[in-house]
Order: C-alpha cells, then structure tokens, then sequence
C-alpha cells in the first residue's frame, strides 16, 4: 500500500480567517499516519505560512484578493478562491501525482488509505456524497488522461461563468460532459457531510437526509472523514467538530 501511496498528495486552499480549521485539519492527517511530506498547503498570505512552520507541511503563498476575509459558503469571494483547487490540482496531476482535495473544515478520523486504494485502477474522480450533489470540499483526482481532460473542461467552464457557484457548478458541468469520465461518490456513511453526521444540525432535512441521519447512528463507529459543512462561519464550526471529539490542536 505505500508505494501505491508515494504520488499521493493531499492538497487545501486556504486564507489566514480558517488557519485554525487548517491546523485541525492537518492534524486530523497527520494524526491517521499521512506523513508531513504528503500534505500540500496553498494559502493567500505570508501569515499561514508562518504559522504552519512547526507542522513542516509544503506551503506555497497564492496570489489572492482574499487573504484577510471570512469567506461563506454562498460568498463571491469564496467562488474566486475556489478555481485554485482545480488549477493547483491540474499543475500537481501533471507533475505526476494524484491529489486528494480536501477542505479544511473537514478530518479524518481514520487511515483514509484503504479508500484511495480500493478506486485507484478502477476510477478518475471519486467525490464525497453531499446526498444532494458531489461535495466539491472532498475530491479524489486520480493521475489520468480523463482527469486531466476533465478538469481543463471543467476550470475553462468555470472561468467563463458569469455567476459561479462552485458546487453546482460542478455538477452541471459533469452532468453534461460527454467525454470518458470514471467518476463515482464515496460512502456516505464513511464520508460524512455535516448534516447527517452533527445531530444538532435538522434545517432543510428532507426525507432522504432525515433517513441517512438515523442509519448513521448505527454505524458512528465505522466513519473515517467528517465534513463540517451545512454550516456557516468558522466559529460555529470549530464548537461542533470540538463537541464530537474532533478537535486535534
């Protein structure tokens, strides 16, 4: 398994308001056995880099009108930053690696290896399942033509949006391509978004949600990646991820 792994690479982008969500989240890696070398960081300002010294991660400084704004979900600021997962994850493929974008309010709980493993010969792109659309928060982009493919047509489409809304974005874009894609959702009860998996958090819970939510209590033990999305603002955040015992630093 881990000379599979040596390409691997697990890639955020980030700015200095979620550098506390960041560390957590680097933390959450390092602390499942992914090694410091494996981590990439791309980050809008000298502030992160200083601070992610100690965790002796790769940190690389973008150039970002956003580095010292709060960006929600449903902000525009926050579309702009997004368009560097996708051509910081293009630049990484090419240079020969696959890469695993996460965000940073998300950890892992446990050895997430056996999952990158299990798609590596049989998948381009595997994506957390948000239950209602692909989580663009948790992307597995694996080292292929397709992929590569997929992701030029996809940051080209991106850019030339006039309203852009990452996620949805996404989704229409893959439902429309028409190009060999091996794409597949990972696990919802391995992978979970926040809405299923924070008990406190029951606005907007269809039928399919609510359902997804009562199952998962049956099988806590068994998740290995939390997503605390369905939720706004950093602090809100870090109270739920400290509350469930997902608070590393």
């Amino acid at each position: 398994m881990q000379s599979m792994s040596n390409n691997l690479v697990f890639l955020s982008v980030f700015n200095w308001p979620a550098i506390e969500l960041a560390k957590n989240h680097i933390k959450s890696l390092l602390r499942t056995g992914i090694s410091n070398n494996m981590i990439y960081c791309y980050v809008t300002d000298q502030e992160c880099v200083n601070e992610l010294q100690t965790y002796d991660v790769n940190v690389t400084v973008l150039t970002s009108a956003a580095a010292d704004t709060y960006l929600d979900f449903s902000s525009a600021k926050f579309n702009e930053l997004c368009v560097y997962r996708y051509t910081v994850a293009l630049e990484l493929l090419q240079k020969g690696h696959d890469v695993w974008y996460m965000d940073v309010d998300t950890v892992a709980i446990q050895n997430l290896m056996p999952t990158y493993v299990l798609n590596k010969e049989t998948h381009d792109i595997v994506m957390q399942d948000d239950l209602n659309m692909p989580c663009t928060g948790c992307i597995l982009f694996y080292n292929t033509d397709n992929t590569r493919a997929y992701l030029q047509h996809y940051i080209q489409e991106y850019l030339h949006r006039p309203a852009k809304n990452d996620q949805t974005t996404w989704l229409q874009v893959l439902l429309r391509y028409t190009e060999p894609l091996r794409f597949a959702v990972l696990p919802w009860h391995l992978y979970a978004c926040g809405v299923i998996y924070f008990k406190e958090l029951t606005a907007n819970a269809g039928f399919k949600i609510q359902k997804c939510k009562e199952e998962l209590e049956n099988k806590r033990s068994g998740v290995m990646f939390v997503h605390a999305n369905w939720m706004i603002g950093t602090d809100v955040k870090i109270e739920a991820l400290k509350k469930y015992g997902h608070w590393y630093i």
